[in-house]
């Protein structure tokens, strides 16, 4: 019920600039703006669209390759999930735990900027790596798609624009004369 469907558009980076960490950045940045502007649908099921280098690998196992372009499947879906095939325990406590991480940064009197931005890498290297290692049905990435479909994930990237906004922002000061 909660899948969604991811739409990679496969581009070689090298040929849009040399400086393949700014192509990334960029392309990040355009994915962020159209996925926040755009509610694609196939089938109620929200579309996600990501800008991928040629060189970059896919994790899309047991849900299949399908080439829009080429009107073809790549590599058939082999099987449907089931809850069989998920740790839905493990997944909870990874959640569970990350939440609590969240929510005492975020809590604390004054924003450690550094512990949010290491706990999202954390968050990042957690699910590339249960991607990696287990494909779509690792504990890592079910954790990660729940806590971005509870808030979570939006929430390091809220705090952290608060929190830079109110380092550029002036207090208010009265003068008398």
């Amino acid at each position: 019920d909660y899948s969604d469907i991811d739409l990679h558009i496969i581009i070689d980076f090298e040929e849009v600039d040399e400086n393949l960490e700014l192509v990334r950045d960029f392309m990040n940045a355009k994915k962020s703006l159209w996925n926040l502007r755009h509610d694609i649908r196939i089938y109620g099921h929200e579309v996600e669209v990501y800008a991928q280098d040629t060189d970059e690998a896919l994790h899309a196992s047991d849900a299949g390759i399908f080439s829009i372009q080429q009107d073809r499947w790549i590599n058939p879906p082999r099987r449907a999930a089931s809850y069989e095939d998920i740790d839905i325990k493990s997944v909870k406590r990874k959640v569970e735990n990350i939440q609590k991480r969240i929510d005492k940064i975020v809590s604390a009197k004054r924003l450690d900027i550094e512990k949010l931005d290491a706990l999202k890498e954390k968050i990042k290297t957690m699910r590339q790596a249960g991607l990696e290692r287990d494909g779509e049905f690792a504990v890592e990435n079910l954790a990660f798609k729940v806590l971005r479909r509870t808030g979570y994930i939006q929430k390091i990237f809220d705090e952290k624009n608060k929190a830079f906004d109110k380092s550029l922002s002036l207090s208010e000061i009265n003068f008398s004369l």
